[in-house]
């Protein structure tokens, strides 16, 4: 915004002072021609004085790394209201060095980082699976969820809510849902849960760890309803063993239903064991909603 106010600013100090001595013909004829090269240089100045303030201005507005040219904050970021964006860091700028600056809610006016994303960078670019997709805004700006797409599931998948330039509370939704349904499904059916872990530890799609994408092995995606972006908020997650359908391999998969609050509460509603597979090969098998969160 700024850059535009000052490219203004720049072509009205071109343009006034030839203005002013294109009317000189018109001014009384006491005014003398040095009369009329005085005013138009005196507007000159004034105007050179503005066109130094906006560049100042707008430069105090972008943060050091995007300055740096480390980070984009692209349109599709954008609040409704245009109040905030994203910081979407350039692979190309960052890959060599240890220093991930991450995502960060944004306020545009001021170019202050209001709220880091705790999940895994979203790039300007594709990274294998890894995609930035689009913001998802509610109508008033105030909530937020940010999503990285991954292969089998998000790789970050975050819902924030902002209050007064601030961000009141933030909630990783991928953790969340994959805590959940592994809690549950262990609880469930204990002796076939410790059965299908041992003989899916080698697997290649799901490494096992501490801190793995793949919680104990097993793949969780998650999904919410399409459409405007309000609290309380419905999640739907599915569990699986085998996403490659593998045939003749171990299979376990669990189905698990959530609502997040306005306190931004993650509250589990509903959770089943499921006899058929959770991914189909051609994407995963959700079910429809009751009511209208399909």
């Amino acid at each position: 915004m700024m850059i535009e106010v000052a490219l203004i600013a720049l072509l009205l100090v071109m343009f006034i002072p030839g203005y002013i001595q294109m009317q000189h013909d018109d001014w009384d004829d006491d005014v003398t021609t040095a009369q009329i090269h005085r005013a138009a240089a005196h507007s000159r100045r004034w105007l050179a004085a503005l066109l130094a303030i906006f560049l100042m201005v707008g430069l105090q507005d972008v943060h050091p790394a995007e300055k740096a040219g480390k980070y984009l904050i692209p349109p599709y970021t954008l609040s409704p209201d245009h109040r905030y964006g994203v910081t979407v860091p350039i692979w190309d700028a960052v890959r060599n060095t240890n220093n991930d600056i991450g995502n960060h809610v944004i306020e545009l006016r001021t170019g202050r980082l209001l709220a880091p994303i705790h999940g895994e960078t979203g790039y300007d670019r594709a990274l294998n699976f890894r995609r930035t997709l689009p913001a998802r805004w509610s109508k008033d700006s105030t909530i937020l969820l940010w999503e990285v797409a991954g292969k089998w599931f998000p790789d970050a998948f975050v819902l924030l809510k902002m209050e007064k330039g601030k961000a009141k509370w933030q909630i990783d939704l991928l953790k969340a849902a994959q805590q959940s349904i592994l809690i549950r499904t262990k609880k469930t059916d204990p002796e076939k849960f410790e059965r299908v872990k041992k003989a899916i530890g080698g697997y290649t799609v799901a490494p096992t760890g501490a801190g793995s994408a793949y919680p104990e092995g097993f793949t969780v995606d998650m999904r919410v309803p399409q459409g405007p972006l309000s609290l309380p908020l419905h999640l739907q997650a599915v569990l699986t063993a085998n996403p490659k359908q593998i045939e003749g391999y171990a299979n376990l998969d669990s189905r698990l239903e959530a609502v997040i609050d306005n306190d931004g509460t993650f509250v589990v509603t509903h959770f089943q064991m499921e006899r058929e597979h959770a991914y189909n090969g051609g994407g995963w098998n959700w079910k429809t909603w009751e009511g209208q969160h399909r």
